[in-house]
């Protein structure tokens, strides 16, 4: 009962925390108390910054430090599916972000689709009329949005990164919609590209060109 022991320990609240590598400059814990606040419920959030090389140790260990579940980002989310029961969507994306403990079972999903979907509705309406788009960066949060542009119809997507190799695996993986390419060609398709997302780690400020742009390995 994992999750009882978290729960209950020193009859704290329910906490909960956000993974990563680098993390500090999250703004989720202000995000998640202004609403546990404004709901009324007792709970925390906090960050947790863990290199790649302490991630499966501290999920394994994730309800001893008295956390009932986690958020997961930059560079995990693919790591975490692995150390986890995934539901189907996670499974079909490749990639987790939300781990929560069911009787006993550390158990995670994926609910960066809908965050990215529900955002360009949000802010762009008629987005998903484009017949191309472009992503740039090809981790975890990538196969999310390849997940929900080709959920959504978009007829091509080109994948750029520093890694050809690494965007074409995800190509492999989603389906001839999806096309790799060198990072180099990105000057060229941005002005084709109507729905464009940097998808790879940056500095929160300030904020580099798009020639600047990190790129995952």
């Amino acid at each position: 009962m994992a999750e009882l022991t978290a729960m209950t320990q020193g009859n704290k609240p329910p906490a909960a925390c956000l993974i990563g590598w680098p993390a500090a400059h999250s703004r989720s814990p202000l995000i998640h108390h202004y609403w546990l606040r404004t709901l009324g419920i007792a709970g925390g959030y906090v960050i947790e910054a863990v290199p790649p090389d302490e991630f499966q140790d501290f999920v394994f260990r994730l309800s001893l430090r008295g956390f009932v579940g986690a958020n997961i980002t930059i560079p995990h989310k693919e790591r975490a599916l692995e150390l986890s029961k995934p539901d189907a969507r996670a499974r079909a994306v490749g990639a987790a972000n939300t781990l929560w403990f069911a009787d006993g079972e550390l158990c995670s999903t994926n609910t960066d689709v809908e965050g990215f979907i529900n955002n360009l509705d949000a802010r762009a309406p008629g987005w998903d009329k484009a017949e191309d788009a472009l992503v740039l960066g090809a981790g975890g949060s990538a196969r999310a949005v390849l997940f929900g542009l080709i959920e959504r119809g978009v007829r091509r997507i080109h994948l750029a990164n520093r890694t050809v190799a690494r965007a074409q695996a995800l190509a492999d993986q989603f389906g001839a919609s999806v096309l790799p390419v060198e990072w180099d060609a990105v000057g060229e398709l941005l002005p084709r590209a109507q729905s464009r997302r940097p998808l790879a780690p940056a500095p929160p400020r300030p904020r580099p060109s798009p020639a600047r742009w990190h790129r995952d390995c």
